[in-house]
C-alpha cells in the first residue's frame, strides 16, 4: 500500500486548505474584476451624486431613490416604442399610444393599451460603481 488511510486524508485536507488560501488571496489581494465574471459597469455612484436620473442609452435609465438604485428599460411593453420622461408629472409616457408609467416603472391602469409594467433591469453596486 502506497499511502495509509490516515496519510491520504491528511494530504487531502492540506490540499483543500491550500486551495481555500489561494482563493482568499485572489479575492482580497488581487484586483477583483467583475467584468471577467460577465457583469458590465454601467455608471459610477458619483455620476448620480447630484441627480436622481442618469440616462445610460436611449433605452435605459438609472433612477436613484433615496439610497437605492434601479435601472428601467424604457421600451414600452405594448408595441416597443421608447417612453419619454415627463418632468411636470414625474412619470413616463409612451408617445405611440399614451400609456403612462410611474417613476418606478409601474403601469397606470386605464391610461393606454399597455397592460404590463416597464422592465426593471438587474443592478448592483460594488466599490462605488453600478453594475448590470
Amino acid at each position: 500500500m502506497l499511502f495509509s488511510r490516515r496519510k491520504s486524508i491528511k494530504i487531502l485536507l492540506i490540499s483543500f486548505f491550500l486551495l481555500i488560501l489561494y482563493f482568499l488571496y485572489k479575492l482580497f489581494f488581487s484586483k477583483f474584476n467583475l467584468e471577467s465574471l460577465g457583469f458590465s459597469k454601467v455608471a459610477s455612484l458619483t455620476d448620480l451624486k447630484n441627480n436622481n436620473f442618469l440616462q445610460i442609452s436611449d433605452r435605459k435609465i438609472i433612477i436613484k431613490n433615496n439610497d437605492s438604485y434601479y435601472m428601467l428599460n424604457l421600451v414600452c411593453p405594448h408595441k416597443g416604442c421608447i417612453v419619454k420622461y415627463i418632468n411636470k408629472n414625474n412619470n413616463f409616457v409612451c408617445p405611440c399610444h399614451a400609456s403612462i408609467f410611474l417613476i418606478d416603472g409601474k403601469f397606470v391602469p386605464g391610461s393606454g393599451p399597455s397592460n404590463r409594467d416597464l422592465e426593471i433591469l438587474f443592478l448592483f453596486t460594488f466599490n462605488g460603481d453600478l453594475y448590470s
